[in-house]
């Protein structure tokens, strides 16, 4: 569901554009391929649709969408002129419209060729629903006289009269009249009935209908005088779940001019027996009589079973349909015109949106549809993603071109697949196949060959560009203009110093202009990117050019694209693929920075001009990829398996990239590789170049370690540590090992990702993104919100949202799942469920509960996941539902991580260097038998580093403890750090500790708790074990990071105690629910996120909410944070529980405080109190006893275990 989910959106504006209409139009819509409608889809861009009349801040919003503020009584939109699009058969507008405002009209404007007059003679009117979400409205234009012709131009006024609120418009669409034949069971039955041998049927909950099958030759029927004109619209569509064991439906229809029901007027199709539903394309253009107008509809929805039932979800007839864009096919609901040609049975389109079958031969083939017209000269990829269910290692892809229709070996290409297998992606590159060239006609494809049985699916097929480097359109303006030169409305242009161009805006339209005769191939190089500061209101950048062919300026061969109004400098990506001109050689380009300001300013960091394609992500499919063997590798190349390798002869072997590769880096911080080292050798290293440091020096290399004779592993290796990792990646060195000086490797993938899933595995922080989560039941609205978070609305007790599934998330030792939630419902309980690789079943067994605070602001729940058995090996797929029971309200989610448990915050370094790593001034880093790290000093300021996004909480711990052997002359070390919130590595986060020169190991404690910035959540840890020696060595026994010591024994063995909430009250921004029914006035919350009030007699109390139901068995302790302005020295807690709810003094305890204090923790032991057992119920704090007056306030009261850790030993507390 999720991938259908995340395809569709950018998949379904690509299946409209198969022929466009180009002309002087800044940005087009979508056109259908016959030409018979056109789409504005808004995914990326408004698509030439401008706010005419009181409306202000409209534009395209992140979501995919257009919309504004609306600021008077009749707020108009207007789409760009020409549309050129014949509507003598297009009388349907379908307009999806949110209208936050009180108006219920929305109004339809146009102009045509012929008559370009506005008027209220060409105008519709249509009813829209106020203050509601998104909803599809259909206007029919048939009984509007001047809708006929050629569109010039469409005005949308999106209410009137509410002349205040808001509008979004999803897409608006126009489309044949047909489209009234469309039934999609919302919540009636739309005339529907059944009419032989079915029982029951009807509407059922859930938006479909259905029945029971009570004898043979079921038959459902619409109801009649439809008029729906199916002379063009070719295609019934019907989404049928049929629990039966039949494989056959049919179609049957009258027309207004044929009146009789007959064998002649219908159609058979192919179903799926006892299936769920599934989407089913029936061609009605093979039956003669379907033409002229559809009188009546009926659907047998099997034949032959007589029992059984069925559910329809939907019937739909349009148009022919409209194929995917050219050369790339995603099945998200048919074949696409691909069939099984032989060795292949029950080939079709699967629900779930693949293709598939099953193979019963030896040379299994399905073929696409023929003329397909896909110009292949640049072409030379074909992606392919197929699930291999066969022993089968082998498949092939043939193809016939317009110029050679020839099937033959010569027009061929095998690539290599991995037996039984899940989907992979494979990449066939067709630059080596001579044929590959032209317009290609039809493809065919071999699944497999060899095994003879079995079973195949595809997810896609796509056809694209080769990858390749940045080209000479690069300007870095690192010291000159590079012959760039201000054109018109802009003053004091040039080169300023700090290495940008720039100028002041002094007109509408500012234009700089690049020098002439580029030179620049730009066939298969269609990405700009521009890191431009924008100093105005302006909101919309220009691209102008003309080539070597076409040298005439003008609107045919621009691209607007949208920037940030009175923002810093940020990277721009404007993808010329979509502009028709521009192909062959670039001879000059033009920039308009910004439309409209007319002043303010500009400065520009660089432009490129790259190709298109995932730089960045090696995966040697079938080739090397443009790596290539340096020194000390003999052998080098690609090999048959997919991967690349080559035999080590010497200590240092080394492989490099292309150059030029134009990667952004700065937040792609990780390097992942798969690497079988068939060497001795323990240690691989990184080496590269940026754009803006081009030097191969130590300063850009990171080590990491590597295991010595074994099979395939994957490295992560984190770049966020070195410094010079930041910018554009032009080269990357990889030295496979180090030292070895013989053996083999192989590399199976080179991978730079984003530290975030999506981006990184595990860690979703919904900066820009959903980051593939998805709403799946009882959630309305979900989605990623401005501000950085996801979050919906709750329309049922059991709101669940999905990850995207293949995580790949190896959680064998990563127990800790952290979610920050806003919890706005009455719900006091979050679940987790989760699947594996292993085990996909979702079930009870494989989920947690949690509890949550309920109607509160953004809080972090930690849910150890080490007490369910089933949390190991690799997580597939993440359910959060977040929250149970309470139906309505809603919810936000800031961030969900998943963590390393427990001993997190504690290296032992029993048998590895547990991911820390020697940053500088450090040789030979490495874990040393004897259960130690250490390395030799090579200067004055050695570092080493721990892994980043440790999720170490210290807000309550704040001593580190490391035992250090100093075999050098220097007697200080120190500690640096960053955390969650600050990650900016600086000096005031940091801390000396006095160390002994020339010793051996020494435990040294080092007390955190006076450097202000460690709190929160540590996210890494620096070392320098000396300073100042620079010669010597060192050697590291453990480093832990505890809780201040509280209590010394008599053998002063010290304990440190951790906390684990049970029932938190914060008062982060309310009282929760805490109430004063004694001796206090002006209690409740204050600005700084606690509670408090003034004392007016003897005996203050303060209250809790009623009906806790928290569990206090296991939860002996209150931690109170009390500031006491009274002369009282003791405070009391009195409870009430489930079982006894009597107030009383067996129930209560008394606990001192000191007087006239400014903020104190207070831990108060309950388990000396006998009631403190079962269910709490209520909770009552006297804040001080013997006075009468004075204040006090509350920062915190915390219900919570407490554990103690005693040398090796975690122990609870007693």
């Amino acid at each position: 569901m999720g991938k259908l989910v995340a395809k569709t959106r950018g998949i379904i504006v690509r299946m409209m554009c198969l022929v466009m209409i180009f002309s002087i139009l800044p940005v087009l819509p979508s056109y259908a391929a016959d030409g018979t409608g056109v789409d504005w889809e808004f995914t990326s861009t408004t698509e030439g649709w401008t706010g005419l009349s009181e409306v202000i801040g409209f534009g395209w919003q992140s979501e995919g969408y257009i919309g504004g503020t609306v600021v008077g009584a009749s707020p108009v939109i207007l789409s760009a002129e020409n549309i050129d699009v014949d509507i003598r058969n297009n009388k349907i507008i379908k307009v999806k419209l949110k209208n936050s405002t009180t108006g219920t009209i929305g109004r339809i404007y146009f102009i045509t060729d012929a008559d370009g007059t506005w008027n209220d003679a060409k105008h519709k009117d249509f009813e829209i629903v106020a203050n509601s979400d998104f909803t599809e409205y259909t206007i029919d234009m048939s009984t509007v006289s001047g809708w006929t012709g050629t569109l010039n131009q469409l005005r949308l006024d999106p209410e009137q009269g509410g002349a205040s609120g808001s509008f979004g418009i999803d897409y608006i669409r126009i489309n044949t009249a047909g489209i009234a034949g469309e039934w999609e069971f919302a919540s009636t039955a739309e005339g529907w009935k059944g009419t032989n041998h079915v029982s029951g049927f009807g509407w059922q909950s859930g938006g479909y209908v259905g029945g029971s099958i009570t004898e043979g030759d079921p038959q459902i029927m619409s109801g009649s005088n439809l008029g729906v004109d199916i002379s063009n619209n070719k295609i019934i569509k019907v989404k049928l779940k049929n629990s039966t064991t039949s494989t056959l439906g049919q179609i049957f229809f009258k027309t207004n001019a044929d009146g009789t029901w007959d064998n002649a007027k219908h159609k058979d199709f192919a179903i799926v027996a006892n299936s769920d539903f599934t989407e089913y394309t029936i061609d009605m253009s093979t039956v003669a009589g379907w033409t002229g107008t559809l009188n009546q509809l009926r659907l047998d929805p099997e034949q032959g079973a007589a029992s059984g039932s069925f559910s329809i979800d939907y019937i739909r007839i349009q148009v022919t349909k409209i194929e995917t864009a050219k050369g790339e096919w995603e099945y998200l609901s048919s074949t696409e015109d691909w069939t099984g040609l032989s060795d292949v049975t029950g080939f079709g389109w699967q629900s779930g949106g693949y293709i598939g079958g099953t193979v019963v031969g030896s040379a299994p083939v399905i073929l696409s549809g023929a003329n397909l017209g896909v110009d292949i000269n640049n072409n030379k990829l074909i992606k392919l993603k197929l699930k291999n269910s066969t022993t089968g290692t082998l498949g092939r892809i043939y193809f016939v071109t317009d110029a050679d229709g020839t099937w033959n070996d010569a027009k061929h290409k095998d690539f290599e697949i991995v037996a039984n297998s899940d989907y992979k992606e494979y990449t066939i590159d067709m630059s080596t196949v001579p044929g590959w060239t032209g317009t290609l006609n039809q493809l065919r494809l071999d699944p497999e060959q060899g095994a003879a049985s079995g079973s195949f699916s595809i997810d896609y097929i796509r056809i694209q560009a080769k990858k390749i480097g940045i080209v000479k359109g690069d300007w870095e303006y690192t010291s000159t203009t590079e012959d760039w030169t201000g054109l018109s409305d802009v003053s004091g242009f040039g080169w300023q110093s700090g290495g940008y161009i720039g100028g002041t805006v002094v007109g509408a339209t500012p234009v700089i202009l690049s020098a002439a005769n580029l030179g620049v191939d730009i066939s298969n190089n269609k990405i700009i990117k521009v890191k431009l500061k924008n100093s105005t209101t302006g909101t919309l950048g220009r691209i102008y050019f003309v080539t070597d062919v076409d040298g005439t300026w003008n609107d045919a061969k621009h691209k607007d694209f949208e920037i940030v109004a009175n923002s810093d400098y940020k990277e721009y990506t404007i993808d010329m693929s979509t502009v028709p001109g521009w192909t062959g050689t670039l001879n000059q380009l033009r920039l308009d920075p910004e439309q409209g300001a007319a002043s303010g300013s500009f400065s520009i960091d660089y432009i490129r001009i790259y190709a298109a394609g995932t730089v960045g992500d090696w995966q040697y499919t079938s080739t090397t990829e443009d790596w290539t063997g340096f020194s000390d590798v003999s052998g080098f190349g690609w090999q048959s398996g997919g991967y690349v390798g080559g035999t080590v002869t010497g200590a240092s072997p080394v492989i490099m990239s292309a150059a030029y590769l134009g990667v952004d880096i700065n937040n792609n911080k990780l390097i992942k590789l798969k690497l079988k080292n068939s060497t001795t050798g323990t240690l691989g290293r990184i080496y590269f170049v940026t754009d803006a440091d081009g030097t191969w020096n130590d300063a850009k290399h990171k080590d990491f370690e590597i295991v010595a004779n074994s099979d395939y592993k994957e490295y992560t290796i984190d770049m966020s540590t070195v410094p010079g990792w930041t910018g554009t990646l032009n080269q990357l060195r990889l030295d496979p090992e180090q030292g070895a000086a013989s053996g083999s490797f192989s590399i199976d993938y080179i991978r730079i990702q984003a530290k975030k899933i999506g981006i990184v595995k595990g860690d979703w922080e919904y900066t820009s993104t959903t980051e593939d989560w998805t709403g799946l039941s009882d959630v309305s609205g979900f989605g990623w919100q401005s501000g950085g978070y996801i979050g919906g609305t709750v329309v049922g007790a059991t709101p669940v949202i999905l990850s995207a599934a293949n995580l790949g998330v190896d959680i064998s030792n990563n127990k800790i799942i952290k979610v920050k939630l806003k919890n706005s419902t009455t719900g006091t309980l979050g679940r987790i469920y989760f699947v594996t690789d292993v085990d996909g079943t979702w079930n009870d067994a494989k989920h947690k509960d949690f509890e949550i605070v309920a109607n509160s602001d953004y809080k972090e729940y930690t849910i150890d996941m080490s007490t369910v058995p089933g949390w190991t090996g690799t997580l597939n797929q993440l359910r959060l539902d977040p929250e149970q029971g309470a139906a309505s309200g809603s919810f936000s989610i800031d961030y969900i991580r998943i963590y390393a448990a427990g001993t997190v915050g504690d290296w032992q370094y029993t048998s590895t260097t547990e991911d820390w790593t020697g940053f500088s001034d450090v040789s030979g880093f490495g874990w040393q038998s004897g259960g130690y790290v250490g390395g030799t000093v090579t200067g004055a300021s050695p570092v080493i580093m721990s892994a980043a996004y440790l999720g170490v909480d210290i807000s309550n711990n704040k001593i580190i403890k490391v035992k250090l052997k100093n075999s050098t002359t220097s007697t200080l070390g120190r500690i640096y750090f960053i955390t969650d919130a600050d990650r900016t590595w600086d000096d005031a986060k940091h801390k000396d500790f006095a160390i002994v020169a020339n010793s051996d190991f020494t435990e040294y404690t080092i007390d955190m708790s006076t450097v202000a910035g460690w709190t929160g959540t540590l996210n890494q840890l620096r070392l320098d074990p000396e300073q100042g020696a620079a010669t010597g060595s060192f050697g590291v026994d453990f480093v832990r990071i505890q809780a201040t010591k509280i209590g010394v024994g008599k053998r002063t063995v010290a304990y440190y105690v951790f906390w684990h909430n049970n029932i938190p009250w914060e008062y982060a921004s309310t009282a929760e629910s805490w109430t004063a029914p004694k001796n206090v006035s002006g209690f409740g919350w204050q600005t700084g996120g606690y509670v408090g009030g003034t004392i007016t007699g003897n005996d203050p109390q303060i209250l809790s909410a009623a009906n806790l139901a928290k569990p206090i068995t296991n939860f002996p302790y209150i931690r109170v944070r009390l500031k006491n302005s009274t002369t009282s020295t003791t405070g009391q807690i009195f409870f009430i529980t489930d079982a006894d709810g009597t107030w009383n003094t067996a129930k209560h305890k008394d606990f001192t405080i000191a007087a006239n204090s400014d903020y104190t923790e207070y831990t108060i032991d309950m388990s000396t109190v006998a009631g403190w057992t079962g269910n709490l119920k209520q909770l009552r704090l006297h804040p001080g006893q013997g006075v009468s007056s004075g204040s006090f306030s509350v920062d915190y009261i915390r219900i919570e275990d407490g554990f103690t850790y005693k040398s090796d030993k975690i122990q609870f507390a007693k």
